[in-house]
């Protein structure tokens, strides 16, 4: 393994017109390990190992709505032998029973507190949050098979980088990684790579985000969920240019928040 998550490997890299050459290459690693939650095994995911499991098993657990964001932390074990992590701390109920989805969330929709709406944000800042998360994606500049995740302040200042190569457990590192370091009260705004699903506008509301920006689209449930609970969700957020498909008036443009 060369850095975190990455493992060497020959390719054979093809032109047209040139030969055919073996060479050494960078591949995303990916194991499965299992998030234990009070002592019972929530879930099993697929995830590019490193030094942020225990960054994964609190986000996951906070994002489902199976801890409590008030309170003390809880205390998490990284069993590293054994491919899991043990979270220990006052659970929630868990009312999502049922089907999941790919990324341990809901299938369907599922009730979300209202958010706040004490965010605003210029425009400039909003587009330079895609640049921010990708300068902390090391894995993905070695491999190009993670996806990113970002937490920000209300300033668009990074409280937490995280790469996986799913994009739940990236936002779920990033999350995790803010609230064990005590930062998650200040968290405002995530950014992501990939598009915003219903479970990742779903996770992203229930730590309290009040925007998610994307370099990709979000799905039309994402968008339902988040007109719903107050929840601005931006996409295709490139170069000079964003689309925002729900509560656009956190965003300031040209100085005055915009209003639709």
């Amino acid at each position: 393994m060369n850095g975190q998550g990455a493992l060497k490997s020959q390719v054979w890299r093809m032109s047209l017109g040139q030969t055919p050459r073996l060479v050494e290459d960078m591949l995303a690693d990916e194991r499965p390990w299992a998030i234990v939650l009070g002592g019972e095994e929530a879930t099993r995911l697929m995830v590019s190992p490193g030094e942020d499991m225990a960054a994964l098993a609190a986000g996951y657990g906070l994002t489902m709505g199976w801890l409590a964001l008030e309170g003390p932390l809880p205390a998490v074990v990284v069993d590293a032998p054994g491919r899991r992590v043990l979270v220990a701390g006052p659970l929630l109920p868990r009312p999502e029973q049922g089907p999941r989805g790919a990324g341990g969330g809901p299938t369907g929709p599922a009730a979300a507190k209202p958010l706040a709406d004490d965010l605003r944000l210029e425009l400039a800042t909003a587009l330079g949050l895609i640049e921010a998360m990708a300068r902390g994606q090391a894995l993905f500049a070695q491999t190009g098979a993670s996806h990113g995740a970002a937490i920000f302040d209300a300033c668009g200042a990074p409280l937490a980088v995280a790469e996986d190569v799913g994009r739940h457990n990236a936002l779920d590192k990033a999350v995790g990684a803010a609230w064990l370091a005590g930062a998650l009260g200040r968290a405002r705004i995530a950014a992501l790579s990939g598009r915003v699903s219903l479970e990742m506008a779903l996770k992203a509301g229930r730590v309290g985000l009040q925007m998610v920006v994307s370099v990709s689209a979000p799905t039309a449930a994402a968008v339902e969920a988040a007109r719903a609970m107050g929840l601005t969700v931006i996409g295709f957020a490139r170069g000079s240019r964003l689309n925002v498909y729900s509560h656009p008036q956190r965003l300031v443009v040209d100085g005055r928040p915009f209003h639709a």
